[in-house]
């Protein structure tokens, strides 16, 4: 295959090869050859062409880097804005059933029964037991 290449390249067609010499790097050595005997003009236009092709590929790999940065710094920001509802969330839940709980607290120590203390609350039964048990226990 190689000596072919070596002795007859100009009557090859990188496009054509037949099968026994269709390899991928005798059509790149070919290549190679077409660009060697290209004239002035032609290897400046080739020379052109292809400091084109690497700005174009850096200036697409820049843009893809800038659009990855951004994007990771808009996923940062809405992580942290859901984040904070999140939490203002759970701060006003936790914070209403502590003034429930407390609500029960201070009825079970004025001596308010527990069904009365279940209507008026909403608490189950359960939760407003295991608070009267605290209670009793010295447990806050």
């Amino acid at each position: 295959m190689w000596v072919a290449f070596l002795t007859r390249h100009e009557l090859m067609n990188k496009n054509r090869l037949p099968a026994p010499l269709n390899d991928p790097n005798l059509k790149k050595a070919l290549n190679v050859l077409d660009i060697m005997n290209f004239n002035a003009e032609e290897r400046e236009i080739y020379e052109g062409h292809r400091k084109w092709l690497m700005i174009e590929a850096n200036t697409l790999k820049k843009a893809e880097e800038r659009g990855r940065a951004e994007g990771r710094a808009e996923g940062r920001a809405e992580g942290r804005a859901e984040g904070r509802a999140e939490g203002r969330a759970e701060g006003r839940a936790e914070g209403e059933t502590e003034g429930i709980n407390k609500v029960a607290k201070n009825m079970l120590v004025k001596g308010v029964d527990v069904k009365t203390i279940c209507e008026v609350t909403a608490l189950p039964i359960d939760a407003v037991l295991e608070i009267q048990k605290n209670l009793e226990t010295g447990k806050q």
